[in-house]
């Protein structure tokens, strides 16, 4: 799991690329019953206007996630 910190980053990043547009960037853990292993992935989000919002898969690294939507929207990385 990322730190704070780096979740934080990614987050800034994903909103300057797409300023007055509704971004997310999730965490999702997951927990198998009595297993102790938790899954954790994150996934960005992006849905800026005129264009067709676009979900990004999952990946173990917040800034992995938010680069690959600003890859799809041929934004800088």
């Amino acid at each position: 799991m990322a730190s704070k910190r780096d979740e934080l980053k990614a987050f800034k990043k994903l909103c300057d690329a797409f300023p007055n547009t509704y971004c997310t960037l999730d965490l999702e853990m997951k927990q198998y019953s009595t297993d102790t292993v938790t899954d954790i992935k994150y996934h960005a989000y992006a849905s800026p206007m005129f264009e067709t919002p676009h979900l990004g898969r999952e990946y173990k690294d917040p800034m992995e996630a938010v680069n690959e939507v600003l890859e799809h929207f041929g934004k800088e990385i």
